[in-house]
């Protein structure tokens, strides 16, 4: 049946009260705060010894045996680190909607969830929160569809999965990189060019 009636999270400060977060806009700062520090602790695992592990078991995880990583102990380690993760931000999110059910999280929502991480780009560190603010806001925008917006997010889906495999990041670094490059000549030009100079 549910949870229901789940109260907004408080901060006691003693004497001094309480700060409820039971509005949008200062639930929106608490959520924001955590994200800055989940991203934080992300930031720093990726880039310690530990990180490299991580990344070294995604690339090719025979190689990273080869060369002495426990694959199945790092796995299990980012296994608990994600669950706890996504534990508390679905804790956040109990907490806002103040009810939940198995039905909360129904095959549109999983779709959703993946798409964040697919679309904003996969395997990066910026991606997946570029990909939480596009595809928080696509569905929403597709309300003006009726009933028909499933299918129209559908086409959206598989937009991004043929033309943008890659995610939004990558495609967005690739339009605003400096167009600033060493500029290089085919190579028959460079052997004219060095005939020309021999003579």
């Amino acid at each position: 049946m549910g949870l229901t009636e789940i109260a907004p999270p408080s901060l006691s400060l003693g004497s001094l009260g309480a700060i409820n977060f039971g509005g949008k806009v200062p639930y929106y700062y608490l959520v924001l705060l955590f994200l800055l520090i989940f991203a934080a602790l992300q930031y720093r695992l990726i880039r310690s010894p530990f990180g490299r592990a991580f990344i070294s078991i995604r690339e090719n995880e025979d190689l990273a045996r080869s060369i002495g990583i426990d694959s199945y102990k790092y796995l299990v380690i980012i296994v608990v680190i994600s669950a706890a993760i996504s534990g508390f931000s679905g804790a956040l999110y109990a907490h806002y909607v103040s009810f939940i059910d198995p039905g909360v999280f129904a095959f549109f929502f999983s779709v959703n969830l993946v798409m964040m991480v697919i679309g904003g780009g996969q395997g990066t560190f910026v991606g997946p929160i570029i990909g939480a603010i596009v595809f928080t806001a696509i569905p929403e925008m597709l309300r003006v569809f009726g009933d028909s917006r499933m299918v129209v997010y559908s086409l959206v889906v598989i937009f991004f999965v043929i033309f943008l495999p890659r995610g939004l990041l990558y495609y967005l670094s690739r339009i605003f990189r400096t167009t600033e490059q060493p500029v290089t000549m085919p190579l028959q030009k460079q052997a004219g060019k060095g005939k020309e100079s021999a003579k």
